[in-house]
């Protein structure tokens, strides 16, 4: 952990210190609104500078504190956990699970599905109910907590944080919801008997409301780890009882942040397992799909949605030599619109973009993977794949280095990128040493291999219930 990162965490926990009297339905809402959030556009710059230095009530010294102080915020919300029968439920946000992969290990006679809102539903076979369907607090009251909230916020006009016009309208924007979810959230419970529940993630709101009213209740609770966690914001607390992640390394990070190593699983992750039982597309039916020749190799190159300078150049050098099908992976939902991605869809008109397809299908049929640090690296090895990496400038201030046993295979600069790539594709005693490699990688990264995530997941289910 560096200088900036134990800065925000000291920010978070003075955040929580300064707003914990707030509270709605008895959780304060400080602890459910997405501090990240807040903060990210006006507010990050300053952590680590002379601007916030002596200014946190609850300044964190060591990072292995981290979780302990986190669970003296948390613990008047927990109630000690008893198995009993119920519903096992997924909340079907960031959760990513095939379907066949959940029905082979969870019945639809004992799960159901919480789906944020009504809309398609990739869990056709199981009991569904909607989550912002529970949603429902009044105007009135609304605007009461909204107001002791401001009133509370005009005290810190001074704040490195508090004190920024543009955190005081964040807050104001969200805050809304979180209260309706901080509602939804015990409404659900109060109408559904439960046993179990799993999300994939607690760093948003509405996930964090529902394992904060889980836990109230004594319900036991399981987050799945939902990618890398190259910036460790996105990945604590553990709020969770059970955090599942997909090996040692990572197991071996959070334990260096203080979370208990009994409550830390390594399951891996059942959408993991799709990459060894998925029975896919034929590379003819791929090849024909996206206009591919098919007696070309083919390499996948992964958008960033913001910094694109380097895949501009790394394009630019692809094209100068068109020896390979090159294929693009753009980012999900808004970020697939960004002004980045765009100017450089309009400066490359013949680009042939792979979003409509399964990644697993994808990996499956291309030879190399272009990508900055992302899960989709991982994945890649996983399928056996070639990959080569670039770095994002936004994460120059992130400490985790997950993919530091990698280095001999990221690139600055896009032509010896090109070059590397190359010599991996056709020369073998190259690429031998890559996979060398790859392997030694992997095996610290990732735990189940075999593609038994789903099974090993439902076995820990199962010890929590009756």
């Amino acid at each position: 952990m560096n200088d900036y990162e134990r800065d925000y965490w000291s920010s978070y926990f003075d955040f929580l210190d300064k707003f914990k009297g707030l509270k709605f339905m008895g959780i304060p809402a400080a602890l459910v609104l997405p501090y990240y959030v807040l903060i990210m556009d006006r507010g990050l710059h300053k952590l680590g500078t002379p601007a916030t230095a002596g200014r946190w009530s609850v300044p964190l010294a060591k990072e292995e504190d981290l979780q302990s102080r986190f669970e003296q915020v948390l613990r008047p919300y927990k109630k000690r956990n008893m198995k009993r029968k119920g519903k096992i439920v997924f909340y079907d946000a960031v959760l990513r699970i095939p379907h066949y992969l959940l029905r082979s290990s969870f019945s639809p006679g004992e799960t159901l599905i919480l789906c944020q809102k009504q809309s398609v539903n990739p869990y056709t076979a199981y009991k569904t109910k909607y989550f912002y369907s529970l949603q429902h607090v009044d105007k009135e009251t609304k605007k009461s907590f909204i107001k002791e909230w401001n009133s509370t916020m005009d005290q810190y006009v001074d704040h490195p944080i508090y004190g920024n016009v543009h955190f005081r309208k964040k807050v104001r924007m969200l805050l809304p919801s979180a209260l309706m979810q901080i509602a939804a959230a015990a409404k659900f419970f109060e109408t559904t008997e439960v046993s179990c529940l799993i999300v994939g993630t607690t760093n948003s709101s509405d996930s964090r409301s529902l394992v904060l009213a889980a836990s109230q209740r004594g319900i036991p609770t399981i987050c799945l780890q939902h990618g890398i966690p190259m910036l460790e914001f996105g990945y604590l607390p553990k709020v969770a009882t059970f955090q599942a992640v997909y090996g040692e390394r990572d197991k071996r990070w959070y334990e260096s942040r203080g979370v208990p190593s009994v409550t830390l699983r390594m399951i891996g992750h059942p959408r993991m397992d799709d990459i060894y039982k998925r029975k896919g597309m034929s590379r003819e039916a791929f090849c024909h799909r996206l206009s591919l020749n098919k007696k070309r190799k083919t390499i996948l190159l992964v958008l960033h949605h913001e910094e694109m300078e380097m895949v501009d150049s790394i394009l630019s050098e692809l094209q100068k030599n068109a020896v390979y099908n090159i294929v693009v992976k753009r980012r999900n939902g808004r970020q697939r619109q960004s002004e980045a991605t765009l100017a450089l869809a309009k400066k490359y008109k013949k680009l042939t973009y792979v979003d409509d397809l399964p990644l697993h299908d994808v990996l499956r049929h291309v030879d190399a993977v272009i990508s900055y640090d992302s899960t989709i690296v991982l994945e890649a090895m996983l399928a056996g794949k070639v990959v080569l990496l670039w770095s994002l400038n936004s994460l120059s201030r992130s400490s985790t280095n997950y993919y530091d046993s990698l280095e001999y295979y990221r690139f600055e600069k896009p032509e010896e990128l090109v070059e590397a790539l190359c010599l991996l594709l056709e020369d073998g005693s190259y690429k031998q040493g890559y996979h060398a490699v790859r392997e030694k990688t992997i095996a610290s990264l990732y735990q189940n291999r075999s593609g038994t995530s789903t099974k090993v997941l439902a076995e820990l289910v199962r010890s929590l219930i009756l």
